[in-house]
């Protein structure tokens, strides 16, 4: 499977931010040259509003300090429709992320407990949230606590001790890409089935 590329984004705070809440691209640098190094890319960090990169291809990392709503409001609506399906949030609530990821099926969250942690070098335990179906195929398990999931998505745990969060998320966006792949590649052959028996009776194939 080709690399697919990664952009982090991190949008301008309002201007009526406090100081103390703002921030900046500096930030991500680490997190960013990490990920790229496990995923065999390098992933530009962009300081721009989400409604500005027109970014068309790959994952968008998306540090925002409004919601994502906001974000995409201001987005061309071809951009809209389908940007979620490879948005990945960073540093948002625990308690906002399973319902973000339901509301627009993202492909990932990092919450900011999970970023604190590991910018704080504790034990790798856990990764993102990701989806269910997908953490089997990457050696990973969905966190046992109740409230840690939802019906599509899960906070995935860490098999591998030594799998910390850039790589754990590298591993984790390589499998939804090939998920993402597999699934247009059945979309194709069922359209392709449907267009074929919906020919009437006697028309050449």
């Amino acid at each position: 499977m080709s690399v697919i590329p990664i952009t982090l984004v991190v949008e301008p705070t309002p201007d009526s931010t406090l100081s103390q809440w703002v921030v900046k691209p500096e930030r991500y640098k680490r997190f960013a040259a990490e990920l790229g190094q496990y995923a065999g890319i390098t992933v530009p960090i962009v300081h721009e509003h989400l409604s500005s990169t027109q970014i068309r291809d790959g994952f968008v990392i998306l540090s925002s300090s409004v919601s994502l709503s906001e974000s995409l409001k201001k987005c061309d609506n071809a951009l809209k429709e389908e940007l979620p399906r490879r948005l990945i949030l960073l540093e948002i609530s625990r308690q906002k992320a399973l319902d973000e990821l339901e509301r627009y099926k993202l492909a990932a969250v990092v919450d900011s407990l999970r970023f604190a942690e590991w910018m704080a070098g504790a034990p790798p335990v856990f990764g993102p949230y990701g989806r269910r179906d997908l953490a089997s195929l990457m050696g990973a398990n969905c966190a046992s606590l109740p409230f840690l999931g939802s019906d599509n998505y899960c906070l995935l745990e860490n098999k591998t001790s030594t799998r910390d969060l850039p790589h754990f998320l590298a591993d984790y966006l390589q499998a939804y890409a090939q998920a993402m792949q597999n699934s247009s590649m059945l979309e194709k052959m069922l359209r392709a089935h449907i267009a074929t028996t919906d020919k009437p009776t006697g028309m050449p194939s």
